[in-house]
């Protein structure tokens, strides 16, 4: 859930701004862009580090907020989020870096191991190709912010590529052009929810340690590995044999015609089920979880049918997150959007 992707983002796409003749209030010379462009790309390839104190909070249906502590080297994609608030949260650790990431939960003590197949800076770069590639960016001039002067952007999606309304407000500090907010806002329908995104206390290139990326095991914690949940993970090549293994309820999307199911998952350990389905070209993935889990806390809010989920884009995938009580889900498709929403709304709450 690595909110340092947000900020990444942010730097890299200021150049996209300037550079793609973006309208604005006041138009720039041609000498004065690539001086502006020459300024930004410096700024970007000098941060190799940072640490921030970032809150991220939510609006919609009802109102969520989280605090964290965040270290990070974007470039290799080592991360280390420390959850500050809220209390029932407070003392959470997740450690990324380029073998695995560590979550742990302060208040069972328990530590959950996933094995990383791809670095966390492949999903930056997905993510800005996405977003320049399905947005209007445009220029606003300076503002303040969290107090200091800033550069204001708004970045508005092509109505054509992206099914509902989800523009970007972005906030970077005039002297180190790092981002000190970000404010995502989302309406289908008479709905309307947001995202605002503030770090504070920002250090960049502090000469973070190796070791700010080692999670250090707490005494008595239960661990769980990939080893561990390898012995108890089941895999299923058709729906009524995964269905009939659990008592657990399985999930029974609407799936285009078009697309088969191709395998099922169902992780013991974790209390998960996950449904594969293919069109010999799209895939998607549709995974349940029986507890009350958060995948993607820094995605963007979208309603659908009354349900707040949470999206995020990776290249070609698109992925949708909610909750529905205690039973968390998660949906990964490479297709459409009007495709993904579909089968969305045949899962949301009811």
């Amino acid at each position: 859930m690595g909110l340092d992707r947000s900020a990444v983002l942010a730097v890299a796409v200021v150049t996209v701004i300037i550079a793609s003749g973006c309208l604005s209030a006041n138009p720039l010379t041609t000498a004065q862009e690539e001086q502006i462009i020459g300024e930004f790309e410096a700024a970007i390839d000098d941060v190799n580090e940072y640490s921030a104190t970032v809150r991220t909070t939510l609006f919609g249906n009802e109102t969520a907020e989280l605090l964290m502590r965040v270290k990070t080297r974007p470039k290799t994609g080592e991360v280390r989020q420390e959850v500050l608030e809220p209390d029932n949260r407070a003392g959470d650790v997740i450690v990324t870096n380029a073998s695995q990431t560590v979550s742990y939960d302060a208040s069972e003590n328990d530590i959950f191991v996933t094995a990383l197949t791809r670095s966390h800076g492949q999903r930056v770069i997905g993510n800005m190709t996405r977003l320049t590639e399905t947005h209007e960016i445009y220029y606003n001039g300076t503002a303040s912010a969290a107090g200091t002067k800033a550069h204001k952007m708004t970045l508005v999606p092509d109505d054509q590529t992206v099914a509902v309304d989800t523009p970007k407000t972005l906030w970077l500090d005039k002297d180190t052009l790092f981002p000190v907010k970000i404010v995502t806002g989302a309406s289908n329908g008479n709905r309307e929810h947001s995202m605002t995104v503030r770090y504070t206390d920002i250090s960049i290139n502090p000469g973070l340690s190796d070791e700010t990326f080692v999670f250090d095991v707490p005494k008595n914690a239960t661990v769980t590995t990939p080893d561990d949940i390898h012995h108890s993970i089941q895999e299923f090549d058709r729906y009524d044999a995964l269905a009939n293994a659990t008592t657990w309820s399985v999930p029974e999307p609407d799936i285009p015609d078009r697309f088969t199911f191709d395998s099922g998952t169902l992780f013991a350990a974790d209390e998960q089920v996950t449904l594969a389905y293919t069109d010999g070209t799209a895939d998607l993935f549709i995974t349940q979880a029986w507890d009350d889990r958060t995948w993607n806390l820094d995605g963007t809010p979208v309603d659908i049918d009354g349900t707040t989920t949470y999206r995020t884009d990776s290249g070609p995938f698109t992925t949708l997150t909610w909750a529905c009580g205690e039973t968390s889900y998660r949906l990964l498709g490479s297709v459409s959007d009007e495709t993904l929403l579909g089968i969305a709304d045949s899962l949301v709450c009811s």
